[in-house]
């Protein structure tokens, strides 16, 4: 893989192309990325800006150069983005290129992909940088995410260290290439859309469609109930992966799911069907769910529901196998008898890919990852301006300590299944 420590690499494609009778070779040369790094090429206000802004989102400009393992790339433009990190000096990226970056596929080292926007997140929120990077391993096992990630660095001028960071491909335009979406919803809080992106071409009033079909979803909630409620969800959007991903959260413990997702839609049978994309996996193996104290975050379907504590939310549940019943549809899964068992079956379906070795793998592969960068001293000092600090013995013990967490998590999850049924 190219991100391997100091190993470079060089990767020759022939590209054979037939057009009618007649062919021809065109060769591709994938270049070669002598370390994995990114380099941005900025003035000293601009540098200044980045690194003294805090809570704005903004375009760099001018437009800075990019370089990434030696190889100068042709830049589009360079945004700070993200919501958390904007309050922090290690502020995440938003990057678009002219013209693709070419990497290994993570899941097919005989291919390639070609990515032309990606983000580059600071991970500020977590002080051993494995939450995100082991979310995406473990949701790749069980079929809900495909995007190409690894860690990074990002350093300015080529010597202001900026420390860790992980690279993420654009889900939109992952979406939109890799699996036809017409439009991609990002869900807020209450039901409601936090942003659109949608295809070239699509008219405004196919766009509107998709939004209201968007905001039926929530109408069914308390229109059905039972297996019509399942048939109708069915018919509208894929609400056994939805399913899986509640599933997963439960196991993982996450923390912070309302708004980390993306509904992406495109037309099957001449009618809109959604289907879900997982999105910020930096709030897992929390204590307690984000709707304790947060009213304002709870869907209000069927009327207004206030959480002052963990025991509250417990007692909603009465037992059942769900972490969070912050948005209506996690609520009416976990409340509606005929979901629930549905649900049941989800779950049953991830415990079973999340087999003690599975779960080992994943681990030793973060473990593995991050173990080059931990000898890296100034990756190590920039974490003094995350929300904590990291430090070698940190990881160490934080990463065997999840390890544990969730081989022995998963055993008791399997155990209450299996007195449910």
């Amino acid at each position: 893989m190219y991100y391997i420590k100091k190993k470079s690499f060089y990767l020759w494609v022939v590209v054979i192309m037939v057009i009618f009778n007649s062919c021809y070779d065109e060769i591709l040369i994938v270049p070669e990325y002598s370390e994995n790094v990114f380099n941005v090429k900025l003035n000293n206000n601009q540098v200044d800006r980045i690194l003294d802004s805090r809570g704005e989102q903004f375009y760099i400009s001018p437009v800075p150069g990019l370089i990434y393992g030696g190889v100068p790339l042709q830049l589009d433009h360079m945004k700070i983005r993200g919501q958390s990190a904007l309050n922090f000096q290690r502020k995440s990226y938003s990057v678009n290129l002219d013209d693709a970056l070419i990497l290994e596929n993570q899941n097919d080292s005989t291919s390639y992909v070609y990515i032309d926007k990606f983000k580059l997140l600071s991970l500020v929120y977590d002080y051993t940088y494995i939450e995100n990077r082991l979310s995406h391993l473990l949701l790749n096992e069980i079929g809900l995410w495909g995007l190409h990630t690894f860690y990074t660095q990002i350093v300015f001028n080529d010597d202001m260290h900026q420390g860790l960071y992980l690279f993420v491909e654009d889900p939109e335009d992952y979406l939109m290439k890799n699996e036809n979406a017409e439009i991609v919803l990002r869900r807020y809080y209450r039901g409601e859309i936090a942003k659109i992106e949608h295809v070239n071409g699509l008219t405004s009033s196919d766009s509107e469609k998709y939004v209201n079909d968007f905001h039926e979803i929530y109408s069914m909630l308390s229109t059905y109930s039972g297996r019509e409620l399942y048939d109708k969800l069915k018919g509208r959007m894929n609400i056994d992966s939805y399913m899986k991903k509640m599933a997963f959260d439960y196991i993982i413990k996450n923390g912070d799911l309302t708004d980390e997702i993306f509904f992406w839609a495109k037309k099957r049978n001449g009618s809109s069907y959604f289907d879900i994309l997982p999105w910020d996996y930096d709030d897992i193996f929390s204590v307690v769910p984000h709707e304790i104290g947060r009213a304002w975050a709870v869907g209000t379907t069927f009327g207004e529901r206030v959480y002052e504590s963990h025991a509250d939310v417990l007692d909603e549940l009465n037992g059942r196998l769900i972490f969070s019943v912050e948005d209506d549809i996690d609520y009416i899964i976990a409340t509606d008898d005929y979901l629930y068992s549905m649900y049941l079956i989800q779950l049953q379906s991830v415990l079973n890919l999340f087999t003690p070795n599975t779960i080992e793998q994943a681990f030793n592969k973060v473990d593995n990852e991050l173990e080059f960068y931990y000898e890296i001293p100034e990756v190590i000092n920039q974490s003094k301006f995350d929300a904590s600090e990291t430090s070698v013995e940190r990881f160490r013990e934080n990463i065997q300590e999840k390890r544990q967490f969730m081989l022995a998590r998963i055993q008791a999850i399997k155990l209450k299944v299996n007195d449910s049924k």
